[in-house]
């Protein structure tokens, strides 16, 4: 049987924590600072990480208009940075996209058809670098993440994973359901589907639990350590709750996981010593 495969944590969050202020992308420090971003890669790759998402959330045209760095440079970089991380260790390279706001104006034909040449040079960049997976994560519009999907596999050959943010009833912020999406990615190819950011592990289950029962996709669980405090910053679920609140997903038959906003090394850690050989249920 196969065992669950463990992904990294969060970048972002960590990046504030170091003190950095949302000013220039994050993305941008693949090329003005790769030892900190290629520093984080490694602390999660030292705590069980078998796949290192890219620093690329926003590697697109749009969130990187007025920087002056381009996606293929960026993506270059950022690809090099967790491949200087993985060394010899094996871990596999996975460039991260998220959604770049494209369709949120509407979705008419001229709309989607430059959604689809965005996604387009993504996927294009991803597979130049060197990616051994392309993650579309953070969906929230299904036509956006549609585009996304057959951008990528009429262009590239790598395995795509997608995966959605939505609230504990499986409700994306646009209004579409995560369940549908995962059966409209799986039609149109996707090779793993799940959940990223949300809510914490505590509070996902049900959502978790119908993408279970509507797609045969391997499910990816990448879910933030809760929301949090809006005075304090400071997200409720230690490494040790979150990763007790993990175990009813693996009767869901959840093929791989990780953290994503408030999650750390440390989680990642305490994750891999608890299910990092634990099969996946059938």
């Amino acid at each position: 049987m196969k065992a669950v495969t463990i992904l990294d944590g969060a970048m972002g969050t960590l990046l504030l924590r170091q003190g950095f202020s949302i000013g220039a992308p994050f993305e941008t420090l693949c090329v003005t600072d790769p030892a900190r971003i290629t520093a984080i890669h490694r602390a999660y790759l030292e705590a069980g990480s078998e796949i290192l998402y890219t620093n690329t959330l926003g590697a697109n045209r749009l969130c990187l208009r007025g920087t002056g760095y381009g996606v293929r440079q960026v993506i270059a970089a950022a690809a090099d940075c967790a491949r200087a991380a993985a060394g010899e260790a094996g871990a596999q390279i996975a460039v991260s996209s998220g959604p770049c706001g494209l369709l949120s104006h509407g979705a008419d034909r001229a709309c989607l058809a430059e959604c689809r040449a965005l996604y387009r040079e993504v996927s294009l960049a991803a597979k130049d670098a060197g990616a051994a997976i392309l993650v579309f994560e953070t969906m929230i519009d299904e036509h956006e993440m549609l585009c996304a999907l057959r951008a990528a596999k009429a262009n590239v050959s790598l395995p795509v994973f997608v995966t959605v943010t939505c609230d504990e009833a499986g409700n994306t912020p646009c209004g579409f359901r995560a369940a549908p999406m995962a059966e409209a990615a799986e039609q149109a190819g996707a090779d793993a589907f799940g959940i990223n950011c949300s809510q914490g592990p505590d509070r996902m289950f049900a959502a978790v639990k119908e993408l279970s029962e509507r797609t045969s996709l391997p499910l990816v669980l990448k879910l933030s350590a809760g929301l949090p405090d809006p005075k304090t910053g400071a997200y409720p679920l230690t490494a040790e709750t979150y990763v007790d609140a993990i175990a009813p997903y693996l009767d869901l038959g959840v093929s791989y996981l990780g953290g994503c906003c408030g999650t750390t090394p440390d989680y990642i850690k305490t994750l891999t010593n608890r299910y990092k050989k634990q099969s996946v249920k059938e």
